[in-house]
């Protein structure tokens, strides 16, 4: 019996994502990464945080990006478990480019992101946000391959979405390895 290919290249892939896991399953960490993360101004980030905040991380997310927009609807969830989230920019599907920096120049951020992650157009004539820019060349330099990319504090990434559930079993397993 012949397989089909699609499924040497899926095992192909389940192979590779493996090899790059660590013995606990999660990707290694990246202290570089998480040192350029950290150095992020949080003036150019778009913050949401719980009451108190035990847990933070920094999403690198696309207004145009269904998985993204599925974990911005979830935020609620996040912040339960005290974790805040910390938005930074990687446009890479169709208009986001124009629509983040739309996004980063608005005077209510957190509203415009919410917008924008509607599929509204948001626009500020004349306005192209450094943040934006610095931030994906961030994204581009570590050769993040999607969004969202969640980096943890340890500089880990991870890809696609991540249920609170299981945001909150990593971070506190990434805590408990320092």
């Amino acid at each position: 019996m012949v397989k089909k290919p699609a499924f040497w290249l899926l095992a192909l892939c389940a192979a590779l994502l493996g090899a790059t896991a660590g013995a606990s399953g999660l990707p290694p960490a990246n202290p570089a990464l998480a040192e350029q993360v950290e150095a992020l101004p949080e003036a150019d980030l778009i913050i949401y945080s719980p009451a108190e905040v035990k847990h933070r991380v920094t999403v690198f997310t696309d207004v145009n990006c269904p998985f993204c927009r599925r974990l911005h609807t979830q935020m609620d969830d996040y912040l339960l478990f005290d974790i805040e989230i910390r938005y930074a920019a990687f446009p890479n599907i169709n208009n986001a480019l124009e629509q983040m920096h739309g996004v980063w120049c608005s005077e209510d951020r957190k509203s415009a992101m919410s917008k924008a992650k509607r599929n509204e157009i948001v626009k500020v004539e004349g306005c192209q946000s450094r943040a934006v820019d610095d931030q994906l060349d961030i994204a581009l330099s570590n050769r993040f391959l999607g969004t969202p990319a969640i980096v943890t504090p340890r500089g880990r990434v991870l890809y696609g979405h991540v249920t609170a559930e299981r945001l909150i079993e990593i971070l506190e397993l990434e805590a408990a390895s320092q």
